[in-house]
C-alpha cells in the first residue's frame, strides 16, 4: 500500500509504513502484488500476512474481480434498471 511513499516522506520510519499496511490487511477481499515484489521485504512481510489471513493472493491486475456491486461500467449506478 505505500510503495515509494519513502522517497517522498524520508522522515517517517519504515516500521511506520509497515504497521499501517498490516493494519488495514483484516479489511481487505485480497492483495494485489506488484511485479518483482519478492524483491520488497515490505512486500514479503504482507504477503505472508495475506496468506495467514486466508485473503486471496493475486498477481496480476485482470485476476481481480469487480466488487463494486451494481456497477457494470455503463456510468449508470442503478444497477442497470
Amino acid at each position: 500500500m505505500t510503495a515509494g511513499f519513502e522517497e517522498h516522506f524520508p522522515d517517517i520510519p519504515w516500521m511506520t509504513y509497515m504497521a499501517s499496511c498490516l493494519a488495514w490487511l483484516p479489511f481487505c477481499h485480497g492483495i494485489l502484488m506488484l511485479p518483482d515484489w519478492k524483491h520488497s521485504r515490505g512486500a514479503c512481510i504482507e504477503h505472508e500476512r495475506a496468506e495467514k489471513l486466508g485473503l486471496t493472493v493475486y498477481s496480476d491486475i485482470s485476476e481481480v474481480p469487480d466488487l463494486r456491486g451494481g456497477d457494470d461500467g455503463s456510468g449508470d449506478d442503478t444497477g442497470g434498471a
